[in-house]
């Protein structure tokens, strides 16, 4: 299939009168390999294509019209003149022989063009691993490429608004047999993430998210027991996530996609310490590892960022105060939990692109394009201001008990560093313990999931004996620092 068909067929698929046959479109994503020519000259040129394809997953269609359209790809399968030996070829190529329904096979398609120019290196840098979607860790650069890549602007992302882009995005994560509307959500997440995360944290968005993480997580051999209250109405969901017993989930992709959509909730760019909380706040999981996996960087990702839904956190507020926590920071400042809390804390606030001003909303997306987009505190490099009197405000409100302790923290590793090699270094500094403690509180007062990260660690030895105790009528929990 040629590019220029491609295009013109999804103009016509957002009117429900597609002319081309969906599987064949799958020799499309091919054309589009990364760093290849094509595919740089298709980002910065043809701004139109990208727009289709983030148009068309993300419309607002009735049941009949999804019916019609499906009906209408069907029928352009049925007659494409290449034939099953072909469609054959390309459905294996794509590992997508599993995928029957003709609208999910469009999406699919859809989801792999746009993760080649989102995921795809990036015209306008010269850094041979730069991508389009490393300019989100840029404010100056996230919506303002060189060479004009797409996107250039929000509204590209959301061409039916934000609202009705991330549920149509959720819908495909739940019921698309394919991890592509994931990456790209995931991408968006990256790119705007002030826009995504109140629409994605609507109850009806976040319960098919975690239900739909919980599906591909269990697919992969883990026992991933879910229970939620709804909270628009009070009504409890619960049960065991279902297996789709498919290859591509067997082989851990379902793990992988669901580890970086989580981590990007928890430190992608403009992260509040608490959004992770908010995210699993409606759900209550009991999560074990079934059996050895070779993802097991991924699987760590996925139970630490679950840790304040697990069933075992709810059991350790009750074991274990506020006070006794920050108590445990004081005595022991050096433990792991705590330095790792802290490194999450810094990651929040070097990835946190509000103004840090209290009270104050503003972000670098916000920012007026002819300043420069909220300059950091000189001193640690960290906390971001619009203005000096929100600097000031910041300042008086405890940011000068500890700039000069975040100062020295990333002179000895920056938060980049990898977790564990992070807290080895830290712990053998010579940061003095009550600059640590200093840190450490202001860390966990900040957040309610860093307090109960912390506060699951020193219940772990009651949990344990209690499901000990329990015997084969409880499972023994997670180890805090084997999550680690």
């Amino acid at each position: 299939m040629h590019l220029s068909e491609f295009e013109a067929g999804l103009r016509d698929a957002a009117c429900l009168e597609p002319k081309f046959c969906p599987v064949c479109a799958l020799s499309i994503p091919d054309l589009l390999p990364d760093e290849s020519p094509a595919l740089v000259a298709l980002q910065t040129q043809n701004h139109e294509l990208w727009d289709l394809c983030m148009r068309n997953p993300s419309a607002p269609r009735v049941p009949d019209e999804e019916t019609e359209l499906r009906r209408r790809l069907q029928c352009n399968i049925d007659s494409c003149a290449h034939g099953r030996l072909a469609h054959g070829a390309l459905l294996e190529r794509w590992a997508f022989e599993h995928i029957t329904d003709p609208l999910i096979m469009l999406r699919a398609v859809l989801c792999l063009c746009l993760s080649s120019c989102l995921y795809g290196l990036d015209p306008s840098t010269d850094y041979e691993e730069s991508t389009v979607l490393s300019r989100a860790k840029n404010p100056r650069k996230r919506f303002r490429s060189s060479t004009g890549a797409w996107p250039t602007t929000p509204d590209q992302l959301f061409p039916y608004g934000a609202a009705q882009t991330l549920e149509a995005l959720v819908h495909g994560c739940h019921s698309d047999d394919d991890d592509g509307c994931w990456w790209v959500l995931n991408a968006v997440m990256q790119l705007a993430r002030p826009r995504v995360l109140p629409a994605l944290l609507a109850d009806k968005n976040i319960h098919t998210m975690l239900c739909s993480a919980c599906i591909l997580v269990v697919s992969h051999g883990t026992y991933l027991k879910i229970g939620m209250r709804v909270r628009s109405n009070g009504t409890a969901v619960s049960g065991e996530a279902a297996l789709r017993d498919r290859p591509w989930l067997r082989s851990g992709r379902g793990l992988t996609i669901v580890a970086a959509f989580l981590q990007s909730v928890r430190e992608g760019p403009y992260a509040r310490p608490d959004d992770m909380y908010q995210f699993v706040a409606p759900a209550k999981l009991a999560m074990h590892q079934a059996a050895a996996t070779p993802n097991q960087h991924d699987w760590r990702t996925i139970a630490q960022s679950l840790t304040p839904a697990s069933a075992h956190v709810h059991e350790a507020r009750n074991l274990v105060s506020d006070a006794d926590v920050l108590a445990s920071v004081a005595r022991d400042p050096r433990a792991f939990a705590v330095v790792m809390v802290i490194r999450f804390a810094l990651a929040a606030l070097y990835s946190d692109k509000h103004c840090a001003g209290p009270a104050c909303a503003l972000t670098t997306l916000d920012a007026d394009p002819a300043r420069p987009p909220l300059p950091t505190c000189a001193r640690c490099k960290l906390a971001r201001y619009c203005s000096r009197d929100c600097q000031r405000a910041d300042w008086a409100s405890g940011h000068k008990r500890i700039c000069r302790v975040l100062s020295a923290l990333e002179s000895v590793s920056p938060v980049s560093t990898s977790q564990r090699a992070y807290v080895l270094k830290i712990q053998n500094s010579s940061v003095p313990d009550e600059d640590l403690a200093l840190v450490g509180r202001w860390a966990v007062s900040s957040s309610q999931y860093y307090r109960d990260m912390i506060r699951t660690e020193m219940a772990y030895p009651l949990l344990l004996d209690k499901a000990r105790r329990q015997g084969g009528h409880s499972r023994a929990p997670l180890d805090p620092e084997a999550a680690s």
